[in-house]
């Protein structure tokens, strides 16, 4: 089976990749990768796929004609080249499969993100010229009236970009066949929120890229010597609302005070924004660690002895098995959140206020096996470490 695969490749992220990497192991399949529009804009060589480049064709029908996939796999098309993909397939019969990357939270839905759409300066006109004929080409598949949503999408997403566009010009004509979500719970509204996505196309699949570390966990506990907390940190680049650096500094400082009354390390798996960070604050009980293989990061997130997390997906798995503090600033309005915290799933941390006496890991509760068996349906569906074989089932069999 040909997959053409519309996924990202983004440095420092193979996670993303490593599901298809084993399904193109397990199953046999074909992935024909597409994301950079040229070869110039690819950063980084992490997809071990045949690598094909958006600016290599001038319509959709042109690059499907070309490569001639049986099946597509995309995130959702949000995007003008994405969206005309996914007409001129429907249009070809060829099934459009998209898939999340993310957990969806409550707060999902409340996202704005900037807009990095708009032709602002004349060194973007080539680059939108050729978006705009690559989009613009599949009108003729549509009648008057949709073609005007075409249209008036078109221009939304250059002026105030992708997410209003989507949110204001729904039509079904751009939604994915089937939608793979990692999890039910919250996804419903986003989708709809978003496109007006019929419920009954969202197939709720685990997390793919939390396969190993849930294997991982599930092995037998090895005695590890070194005693340490690990943090998962953030760089605070999706935040609206932002820390001064001087806070931020200090929150490591009084997390490696915490440890070292403890008898303990304090092990901070950056996040990939920072592996360059120069100005990190030093202290005895700090251990720095970046770009670390994933069965180095497994065994490090299963030896700790108890985590400080700020809110991401990352999070998600290490709160089913760890007594987890969660790190905020200014940000303990959430519901979701607060209903963790209620059950004792975890505790809170305002950076801006705590000090290392506030931490206490001694006295966390038992979780009760209900709660965490409703937390896992909820937010990872499974942590049977099954996800990728899921996800290369319904790759293989659906919309056949």
């Amino acid at each position: 089976m040909k997959v053409l695969l519309v996924w990202f490749e983004i440095p420092r992220r193979s996670e993303l990749i490593e599901p298809f990497v084993k399904i193109a192991q397990s199953k046999g399949v074909e992935f024909i990768h597409l994301i950079h529009n040229t070869e110039k804009e690819r950063e980084e060589v992490i997809s071990p796929f045949k690598m094909i480049y958006w600016f290599d064709y001038y319509t959709p029908d042109g690059l499907l004609n070309h490569i001639k996939p049986d099946k597509i796999v995309s995130e959702f098309p949000l995007d003008l080249k994405g969206i005309a993909l996914r007409i001129a397939a429907a249009k070809k019969k060829i099934p459009f499969i998209g898939m999340t990357h993310g957990i969806i939270f409550a707060n999902s839905s409340d996202m704005n993100l900037c807009n990095e759409n708009r032709v602002s300066s004349l060194n973007k006109y080539n680059k939108y010229f050729k978006i705009a004929f690559f989009y613009l080409s599949v009108i003729p598949l549509f009648n008057l009236r949709k073609a005007g949503w075409l249209l008036t999408y078109f221009f939304i997403f250059i002026t105030k970009g992708y997410y209003t566009a989507a949110r204001t010009v729904k039509f079904s004509e751009r939604n994915p066949d089937l939608y793979l979500v990692f999890q039910k719970k919250n996804a419903t509204k986003f989708y709809q929120n978003l496109s007006n996505i019929q419920e009954e196309k969202l197939i709720p699949i685990g997390v793919p890229m939390f396969d190993d570390i849930f294997n991982c966990f599930n092995e037998k506990q090895v005695i590890n010597a070194s005693r340490y907390y690990l943090m998962i940190d953030t760089a605070w680049i999706y935040q609206t609302t932002l820390p001064s650096e001087i806070l931020i500094n200090n929150t490591y400082i009084k997390l490696a005070e915490y440890c070292k009354r403890n008898n303990a390390k304090l092990r901070v798996k950056l996040h990939p924004h920072w592996y360059d960070k120069d100005n990190l604050p030093q202290h005895p009980e700090i251990e720095y660690y970046r770009n670390l293989p994933q069965h180095n990061l497994n065994t490090l997130m299963k030896d700790a002895v108890g985590c400080f997390l700020y809110f991401s997906s990352l999070s998600v798995p290490l709160i089913v098995h760890k007594p987890c503090y969660l790190l905020g600033y200014r940000a303990f309005d959430n519901d979701e959140i607060a209903l963790w915290e209620k059950n004792q799933l975890i505790k809170t941390l305002d950076i801006e206020n705590f000090s290392p006496e506030d931490i206490n890991f001694d006295n966390f509760a038992e979780p009760d096996p209900t709660v965490i068996n409703k937390f896992v349906s909820e937010y990872l569906f499974s942590t049977d470490g099954k996800s990728v074989e899921r996800l290369g089932e319904i790759i293989m069999t659906r919309l056949l």
